[in-house]
């Protein structure tokens, strides 16, 4: 390691020593040209050569050398500078260099007696120009009219050593620019140079670095254009090849001049020299302390990253490579802002909150929101300043409800400010030392999101426009049709009987009781919207109980409000008051229909004719005061009412969605990011919105899936439900009028993309479960701005495309149009990709039972992802025929899978899976008490065994996958938390890759077995004349009698 200057120049020296130790050195053109006509040949050669000549020690690392013996170093060197009469070797003993031209493996063994063992020179090998021969490379005419700057050390150096590099003076430069030089220093030295960018607009170096050092912005990048400007030529290339720790050096003393701590190399993909080259240097500095932290003990720390781009002429501009980095289509864009300004990453964001200023008055803005609106619908006062410095993250909550104002450097950068219009200057701090104790402490003093019901968890459908019971029915149908996952629907306001609250439109909904059974009864849950506006009409039973009882807002002059929402004239309840919350009976006509969740909408509170004024009169608990004190908290009392509300009637946890609230709603109230519009920039927005949310104590959120406004594309809803189902909430949503989006709507591509990504959803519902018991505890939410688990790491405060799941996800969606690819910023630790390369004991948990048991003909080298796409396009190649039928059977594909796996694993003989799938078919249908938690057993003797702690399981790939302990019963928390077993005994999944036949007889069971009741089966024990029998019983006592016959029991 060279941890100071001293060691550096130690090390410096040390490299000189050993180059001197060579008695010769064979440096062989590794530069594209040469390689091109064969120069890996060559070197390949000469190190056979020196291998096997007596007396010569081939040294890779010069170190000396055995007494009495030559020490001899072959060399890979960049481009020696005369590619047409290439390949090209130098053969150097001290200061005499030998130049050969046109080198052929043939000539290596005569190069190696005379010139390197000998002193001769090979004349037919070196340069002629008429009549004259060149020997030495300085002496040819192309060569010595040069003045190499960049490339002076190209063909005389290892390329690949970072010791040659070290003894040529590498470092040299930074070492002074670091300690002897201040940054400015630096910058003025550069400028005053004269040097220029390489591009058509050669731009002053020194002026560029002048910019970007002057940004507000702290974070910066140091990029690399190695993008050839020309299509073909290789001028960057023999940069990047022949001298990578020269280019290196050069971006880290500008790193260093502007502050900056990452660097990125954009290189063509098709030069995979110069990716393995720039690889091999970064690796080795790295190994030696020179790039990474504290580099020479200093506070200067450095990191490089290669980018490897499509080879695209275009990704030559700055702003289209920068784009190309970023996982983006590498386009131009329109300037201003400049790469100086904005670059890599560089664009404002709504995460960081810094240079904005923001008003709370809770706000249904119906533009497309950006960055740059000062309010939306939610009001949470309460901010965090971050600081990778130890001690110096805190938070401050300004606990006011009246109209507040932030700025948060706006007016200026030196300071933060924060008021409000009127009441007092509440506010409490929160200390760190870290932003997840700092958040924590600000949800301990508010109020943590409660564990949600699991199936909230799941996927839920919504849009503004589904009208009449038809309709939901249809789609409950389509979905189970087309496999893919649901939960719950949504009912938007048209299910009311004229917009009014807690009524049912008899003429579309004629049976509304009835069609929510229905859907409880395939699993999926109903929702219901409900507006604040209650309709003025003296017929209708709320508004006459509510004017009855004093529950509306009045206005300043003691008259009850009005104004216009959906229903037309409508007055608004004072949820503010305990009583109004309290409204007995109001909840119920929901839940005795079958509603199982509650959605409060346009609870801002939203009116038609203009705000509400801030006069209008509202109760804070016991004391009246006004709609200007109590309009940021309306929604939370609403969302207040709702929960406490279901809770009594239920007696379950509520299931409360709000549009609208205040620090603490998050005790009662799930939400969403409000009406969004089917936008790219609105997808890239989601995330650090959901994320300000989470930090903001609100644990429990979402976003429209596909926008909620205007027309979605089907590669945008592809993108959305990608980066969607990570959500806490998984809801899509769209309005009236914009493009319908179901899945299916946007063709077959779409769907399967949609179908994987639920199913994803559900499989990671254990993990999401874990995280809200955790959020319940500590107030962290499940899906966290990677700033919240990485503080230490300054490239994460402004990362506003990734995000962590709980601690042991990174998700990174695609979230640029046209975009195949992107980079990833992965911090420090050990990192699996989820797709390929997850540890999971040897096996692929995630394809049991989908795989066939076959021969399969498949590419060697290949990734994972290419081996199991092919053997699922095996599996659904096959069960296509089974399609018809699974349909008629009226059940799916994983049930008929999971059934299959049973029959797989215990027939052992295809003679006998029928019968033994129709134990199984008896066994589900049966009512008799004796099967309600043995319909489906690995090990079908359990029951009489009385297996009560169900350790047949501990042979399965679930227990194995999860590690569960070799003897001993499922973990409580797993049953009682996760509810993953089907059918207690039976596994999340299938428990074997079950063959066609046992699919075949999971759907056409013997049929005489069945219509006689056979429940029971039990085969010989291998070590008695019985093996390989098959006994069947209709009852426990015969099944225990044939177990004795079998050789099971006694």
């Amino acid at each position: 390691m060279i941890k100071t200057c001293e060691e550096l120049n130690q090390a410096r020296v040390q490299a000189q020593l050993e180059i001197q130790s060579y008695a010769c050195r064979i440096l062989v053109c590794s530069g594209t040209g040469c390689i091109a006509t064969g120069s890996h040949k060559i070197h390949e050669r000469f190190e056979d050569l020196v291998k096997e000549t007596p007396g010569i020690e081939l040294v890779f690392s010069p170190c000396g050398g055995h007494d009495g013996e030559t020490v001899v170093g072959v060399k890979k060197t960049g481009c020696q500078g005369f590619c047409e009469l290439g390949p090209l070797v130098r053969i150097q003993k001290g200061d005499k260099v030998i130049q050969y031209v046109k080198v052929q493996p043939e000539d290596c063994a005569e190069i190696v007696e005379k010139s390197v063992l000998g002193d001769e020179v090979i004349e037919r090998l070196l340069y002629k120009k008429g009549e004259k021969v060149y020997v030495q490379p300085d002496e040819i005419p192309f060569i010595a009219k040069q003045t190499r700057i960049v490339l002076e050390n190209c063909g005389k150096f290892d390329a690949e050593s970072l010791d040659e590099y070290l003894a040529s003076g590498g470092f040299d430069a930074l070492k002074k620019a670091m300690f002897a030089m201040t940054r400015d220093e630096v910058i003025d030295e550069v400028d005053r140079s004269g040097l220029r960018g390489r591009g058509g607009g050669g731009f002053p170096t020194g002026r560029k670095w002048k910019q970007v050092a002057r940004q507000k912005e702290t974070v910066r990048y140091v990029v690399c254009n190695g993008d050839e400007g020309d299509p073909g030529a290789f001028m960057d290339g023999s940069v990047m090849e022949g001298d990578p720790f020269k280019l290196i050096e050069g971006m880290m003393i500008a790193a260093y001049a502007v502050r900056a701590e990452n660097g990125y190399i954009y290189v063509r993909a098709e030069y995979p020299m110069s990716v393995a080259r720039l690889r091999n240097a970064i690796a080795q500095l790295e190994e030696r302390g020179l790039l990474g932290d504290n580099i020479l003990g200093s506070d200067f720390s450095f990191h490089m990253h290669i980018n490897r781009g499509a080879g695209a002429f275009v990704c030559g501009e700055g702003s289209a490579l920068t784009a190309s980095i970023e996982g983006k289509r590498g386009m131009p864009r329109v300037k201003p802002p400049r790469t100086v300004d904005q670059g890599l990453w560089g664009k404002p964001t709504v995460l960081n909150k810094r240079s904005y200023a923001y008003e709370n008055w809770n706000s249904d803005i119906p533009d497309p929101h950006e960055e740059c609106f000062k309010s939306l619908y939610k009001d949470f006062p309460v901010f965090f300043v971050s600081s990778t410095a130890a001690e110096r993250t805190y938070g401050i909550f300004f606990d006011n409800t009246f109209h507040t104002y932030f700025d948060f450097g706006f007016e200026s950068p030196d300071y933060l400010s924060f008021g409000a219009k009127e009441g007092a200057l509440n506010y409490y701090f929160f200390a760190g030392p870290t932003l997840r104790e700092a958040v924590s402490r600000y949800t301990w003093l508010t109020g943590r999101a409660p564990l949600p019901q699991r199936w909230a968890l799941g996927y839920q459908q919504c849009r503004w426009g589904y009208a009449s019971a038809e309709e939901f029915r249809a789609l409950a149908r389509k979905f189970r049709e087309l496999d893919i996952p649901l939960d719950a629907l949504h009912f938007d306001i048209d299910y009311m009987d004229g917009y009014r609250v807690f009524t049912t439109n008899d003429k579309t909904f004629p049976d509304f009781p009835g069609l929510l059974a229905e859907l409880k009864a395939q699993g999926i849950k109903a929702v219901t919207i409900i507006d604040p506006g209650v309709k003025v009409d003296p017929k209708y039973y709320v508004y006459q109980e509510g004017l009855q009882k004093g529950y509306f807002c009045k206005d300043k002059n003691d008259l009850v409000y009005v104004n216009e929402v959906w229903p037309g004239d409508s007055v608004f309840p004072d949820f503010g008051a305990p009583e109004v919350r309290g409204w007995a009976g109001l909840q119920r006509f929901l839940t005795d229909r079958g509603v199982s969740g509650v959605w409060n909408d346009m609870n801002e509170p939203a009116s038609f004719r203009g705000p509400l004024p801030n006069d209008v009169q509202m109760h804070d608990e016991e004391r009246l005061t006004t709609h200007a004190e109590m309009h940021n908290c309306f929604g939370h009392n609403m969302a207040k009412a709702s929960y406490e509300g279901w809770k009594t009637a239920t007696g379950e946890r509520p299931f409360v969605i709000t549009r609208a609230c205040y620090s603490g709603s998050q005790k009662y109230a799930v939400v969403w990011t409000g009406d969004n519009q089917s936008l790219w920039g609105h997808l890239r927005m989601s995330i650090p919105q959901q994320c300000s949310l989470g930090l903001s104590g609100m644990a429990f959120h979402g976003t429209d899936i596909g926008g909620f406004g205007a027309d979605c594309t089907p590669e945008l809803m592809a993108r959305w439900i990608q980066a969607g189902c990570f959500s806490p909430l998984f809801r899509s949503h769209s309005s009236m009028g914009t493009r319908v989006q179901e899945p299916w709507r946007f063709g077959d591509e779409v769907t399967a993309i949609f179908r994987k990504y639920v199913k994803l959803r559900y499989r990671l519902q254990p993990y999401f479960y874990d995280l809200f018991r955790e959020c319940e505890e500590t107030g962290l939410p499940p899906m966290r701005a990677l700033v919240l688990n990485y503080e230490d790491d300054p490239n994460v405060h402004e990362l506003n495309d990734e995000f962590m799941l709980g601690d042991q996800m990174l998700v990174a969606p695609v979230v640029e149009q046209g975009a195949r690819q992107r980079m990833i910023y992965l911090p420090k630790g050990d990192w699996y990709d989820f797709w390929n390369a997850i540890p999971d004991n040897d096996r692929l948990m995630k394809c049991e039972g989908y795989l066939f048991p076959d021969t399969y003909n498949l590419y060697k080298d290949e990734s994972v992802a290419y081996y199991v796409d092919a053997l699922y396009g095996e599996f659904a190649s096959k069960t296509a025929a089974l399609a018809d039928t699974v349909a008629a059977k009226g059940t799916s594909l994983d049930d008929v899978v999971k059934l299959a796996s049973f029959i797989q694993e215990e027939a052992g003989l295809e003679s006998e899976d029928a019968r033994v799938s129709a134990c199984f078919h008896n066994r589900l249908e049966s009512s008799d008490p004796q099967w309600a938690e043995h319909k489906l057993e690995s090990n079908a003797s359990s029951y009489i065994m009385q297996d009560s702690e169900n350790n047949y399981l501990w042979n399965s790939p679930t227990a194995e996958y999860f590690g569960w302990p070799e003897q001993g019963a499922i973990p409580d928390d797993v049953l009682a938390l996760y509810d993953t077993y089907a059918i207690s005994g039976l596994p999340a999944g299938p428990i074997s890759c079950p063959g066609y036949a046992a699919m075949e007889a999971a759907l056409n069971p013997d049929e005489e077995y069945i219509s006689e009741g056979y429940y029971f089966f039990v085969t010989g024990h291998p070590g008695t004349d019985v093996a390989g029998q098959y006994f069947y019983a209709k009852t426990a006592d015969e099944h225990y009698q044939n177990c004795v016959k079998a050789g099971w029991a006694s």
